[in-house]
């Protein structure tokens, strides 16, 4: 299994279309599972904050990262580099133009090799 921990600040709000950005998380949470699949205590933790006027969301997991030569065309349709039909290239993509439509943006904060951090980030809503 996977522990999934929270640090989520109070007093935050946005308007989303919660089934998008319920896919959104779908997405980025079964990309670290997959990324972390090696590993024997698997770790994602989701943080919620307020930085520069800007709710954010983050989705870190404790994989091996993204390779530098990558990470220029995660976002793109159909790039994977997942191997035996494991991954269609889409979710990422589908999870940016979810984003964008809900008024957001998503971006890869971090990576490195002890893991990734992806950032779903909201304009504050008043």
């Amino acid at each position: 299994g996977t522990i999934v921990h929270t640090r989520i600040a109070s007093d935050l709000t946005v308007t989303v279309n919660p089934d998008e950005v319920a896919q959104i998380l779908t997405n980025l949470i079964v990309n670290a599972q997959q990324a972390m699949s090696d590993q024997r205590e698997k770790k994602v933790t989701l943080a919620a904050g307020l930085e520069n006027g800007s709710v954010h969301l983050d989705v870190e997991d404790g994989g091996s990262g993204i390779a530098p030569e990558h990470r220029e065309q995660i976002f793109q349709p159909f790039f994977t580099t997942k191997t035996g039909g494991e991954g269609t290239g889409l979710g990422l993509y589908l999870s940016s133009e979810l984003a964008a439509r809900n008024g957001a943006g998503l971006s890869l904060l971090e990576s490195k090799p002890s893991g990734s951090t992806f950032r779903l980030t909201f304009e504050q809503n008043s």
